[in-house]
């Protein structure tokens, strides 16, 4: 990319708060004295915060994190989760999800998404869990419904695929074109990413 095209692009990121300038000392080049300075660059923690949740037939388990991914508040809640309704499922997360954005000391309006990953067959970018163990019936519209009663965005994934994208982006994976990833936990399931 050109510099221009990085400038362009820097500045968008800044207008929108994702990203903030830090200062450190004077970082021009010893042999360059001249023009400006050399900003460096950081995310803005604050920009954003995610609640992630697992859902297991054993339990769910919740995570807060900022922008930069530093977990903010945890919970896990040991409940057997075994092809439940929608609305019983649903008072599940809401409560979880609830209790843990208290506990890192935000409320739901502070949060810009929440992410679920389900055990089973989930239509990717829709959230429809086509087959899940964890829920009654098929063709559930888990985000679409959670997104509602939370009034916070809602992503649903599943389980195994979630694991692979974050295999690929920070874990051992991260230097892998194609790969599969098999996760045995109550049944099983396959992820990848290419």
């Amino acid at each position: 990319m050109s510099a221009t095209t990085i400038s362009a692009i820097t500045a968008s990121l800044l207008d929108d708060s994702l990203i903030v300038t830090r200062h450190e000392g004077d970082l021009r080049r010893d042999n360059a004295n001249r023009g400006r300075p050399r900003v460096m660059l950081t995310l803005n923690a604050s920009a954003a915060r995610v609640v992630g949740a697992k859902i297991t037939s054993s339990g769910i388990f919740f995570v807060v994190t900022d922008f930069e991914g530093v977990v903010l508040a945890h919970l896990s809640v040991p409940v057997r989760v075994s092809a439940l309704p929608l609305d019983m499922l649903a008072d599940l997360v809401e409560d979880g999800v609830r209790r843990c954005v208290l506990d890192a000391g935000l409320g739901l309006a502070d949060v810009t998404t929440v992410a679920l990953a389900v055990p089973g067959i989930v239509e990717h970018g829709l959230g429809r869990v086509r087959s899940s163990t964890v829920l009654q019936g098929s063709d559930v519209p888990l985000a679409a419904f959670m997104s509602k009663r939370l009034g916070v965005t809602t992503i649903v994934e599943s389980d195994a695929n979630a694991i692979a994208k974050a295999q690929h982006w920070f874990g051992q994976a991260r230097q892998c074109d194609d790969f599969v990833l098999v996760s045995p936990e109550d049944s099983l399931g396959l992820g990848g990413d290419a």
